[in-house]
């Protein structure tokens, strides 16, 4: 399956919350990473975009066979099922992944600002409820730019489902033998637009989940930019 094994490393577009997560509250001095959390960092960043780059492909591979007609054959449909199955499950895997990803990156970018273990117990309920929101609200950002990728990648074949149609109906206008041929394209495009407008009803859901999370880090950091450490 060439599109399927597109298996480079993804969590997506992720710049997941940076360090401003670093800085919640007054006076404890930041500790410079060392060589290596600095390599292991830069590492996962790197991961990040590979998985990116894998899951721009699977989504176009799944596009692409969600436009195809369903074999006739039973070894065909059999394939055709297959396949469709191991995308589905690629693409959850690697969202997955890039959630679990980014909260990592989280985690490892502000731990040199935390306070010692004595003076952090007091505020273990906060810092998980920070983590917390850090990971829904990486979870939303990720489906939302799922969503959007696929939207995007569906401009190019409806603009060729319409052209098609287009020629077709005006065929089929001076040409009654060419009504066939205009059906099939109404079917085709019909299924692009479908499509089209089911992901874009779920990327609006989408977005106004992630909204109000949006607005939640956007304080996060602010509060962040206040201290210098947790309090």
């Amino acid at each position: 399956m060439k599109h399927v094994a597109t298996f480079a490393l993804l969590v997506l577009l992720c710049a997941p919350a940076k360090a401003q997560y670093g800085g919640m509250g007054g006076g404890v001095a930041a500790r410079p990473m060392t060589l290596a959390e600095s390599i292991g960092l830069e590492i996962m960043q790197m991961e990040q975009e590979a998985d990116k780059a894998a899951l721009k492909e699977a989504l176009l591979a799944q596009a692409r066979l969600g436009m195809k007609p369903v074999p006739g054959g039973k070894a065909e449909k059999e394939l055709f099922a297959e396949e469709t199955a191991l995308l589905r499950d690629f693409i959850t895997k690697k969202k997955e992944a890039m959630t679990a990803r980014a909260a990592e990156m989280t985690d490892k970018q502000t731990a040199g600002r935390r306070a010692p273990a004595a003076a952090r117990a007091s505020q273990t309920t906060e810092a998980d409820n920070k983590q917390d929101a850090v990971e829904r609200y990486e979870k939303a950002k990720i489906e939302v730019q799922l969503l959007q990728a696929q939207v995007n990648l569906l401009q190019e074949p409806l603009g060729d489902a319409v052209n098609a149609l287009a020629t077709a109906d005006i065929a089929a206008s001076n040409d009654e033998t060419q009504r066939d041929k205009a059906d099939a394209a109404r079917k085709t495009y019909d299924k692009i637009k479908e499509k089209v407008a089911e992901l874009n009803k779920r990327l609006y859901q989408e977005q106004q989940v992630m909204l109000p999370m949006m607005q939640q880090m956007q304080q996060v950091q602010q509060m962040g930019m206040m201290g210098g450490g947790f309090r």
